[in-house]
């Protein structure tokens, strides 16, 4: 990757060619989470493996862009206010990233609500929610009732 200092031209092409991907990647994490969420609403048969391998490569799409545009984050703030000035577009591109990653976001939470309602949630994510043991739960009403009765 170009140093911003040395070639600010050559960081904003690739920074632009970046942020095309980011976009190309949102969009396609966007069109999944619309589709998953269109089989949840259509009928009862809805096929959670349909939706497992293209949302697990997009991921690891996401990882490998998300780390490249942590590097052009930093190089971006490095270069002068005018350089950033002459590149509305760059700024264009970061907000509408934000606001699909937003959407995303709420669209994928929803679908997982959709789930959990439905009883289709995968043991594994069902375990980290687990209760606490009732001793512990005790343990703790003990320490706190004896801690706000004291003057």
């Amino acid at each position: 990757m170009n140093n911003p200092i040395h070639s600010p031209a050559g960081f904003i092409h690739d920074l632009r060619r970046d942020l095309h991907a980011w976009t190309a990647l949102a969009e396609d994490l966007l069109a999944l989470a619309t589709r998953e969420q269109q089989a949840l609403s259509a009928s009862e048969q809805y096929e959670p493996l349909e939706f497992f391998q293209p949302r697990k490569d997009l991921l690891v799409r996401l990882n490998l862009l998300t780390m490249r545009l942590k590097h052009w984050r930093s190089c971006w703030q490095q270069i002068s206010p005018a350089e950033r000035a002459g590149c509305p577009d760059v700024n264009e591109a970061i907000q509408m990233l934000q606001h699909m990653v937003v959407n995303i976001l709420q669209l994928d939470r929803e679908n997982r609500q959709v789930l959990l309602r439905r009883g289709q949630v995968p043991a594994s994510c069902l375990q980290a929610c687990a209760a606490p043991p009732p001793a512990r739960v005790a343990r703790l009403y003990h320490r706190h009732s004896t801690l706000n009765l004291e003057p």
